[in-house]
């Protein structure tokens, strides 16, 4: 049912707020915004808090990215988008990162890939994939699969905005996959 299918996500959410990834709105759930499409500097905040990367107090922005700067009110967003950077989390290249912009599903899935410390394959087959998608993507679907963060590269719809919960759900199984794969 659909009720149904809203607890287990509120379950999902919960779980990522008692693992630290997500703040906790276990009392209000609503505040998850779970339908909701997510943000760059969301989607990197996640990240580094499943890497367990602080954010430094005594951090001075260095101007990695034109359209991040230091801002009294919001200054954690060039840190976050900054430590991102020199962690290889996301790309300095381009120099912006359009923070307030939401972010597709495949690109959630390759920040969600390096949150977890998966390194992949490059330049895997294209057989299976749709012809529009980019290389890199098919790569880090392909990934996703393997490392049992989705489930199938159908109907995956890459080039979608990611909800909240399209990310919850990738971390969650991150979580898991971590969880039951036995120590090396």
């Amino acid at each position: 049912t659909a009720f149904g299918a809203v607890n287990r996500d509120i379950e999902v959410a919960n779980s990522l707020a008692q693992a630290g990834i997500i703040d906790n709105h276990a009392n209000n759930p609503a505040l998850y915004q779970i339908k909701s499409t997510i943000l760059r500097q969301e989607m990197v905040g996640m990240a580094l808090r499943m890497l367990k990367i602080p954010l430094s107090n005594g951090y001075y922005c260095r101007n990695y990215f034109s359209d991040v700067r230091y801002n009294k009110i919001n200054n954690w967003v060039c840190r976050a988008m900054e430590t991102a950077a020199d962690y290889g989390i996301i790309s300095n290249k381009n120099g912006t990162v359009r923070p307030l912009d939401p972010l597709t599903r495949a690109e959630a899935l390759a920040i969600v890939l390096k949150s977890g410390g998966i390194n992949y394959q490059r330049n895997v087959s294209r057989i299976g994939y749709e012809t529009y998608l980019d290389q890199w993507q098919v790569d880090a679907i392909n990934a996703g699969v393997l490392n049992k963060i989705i489930q199938t590269n159908q109907g995956f719809s890459a080039n979608a905005k990611a909800t909240r919960m399209d990310v919850f759900g990738m971390l969650y199984n991150l979580l898991l996959a971590q969880k039951n794969t036995p120590e090396r």
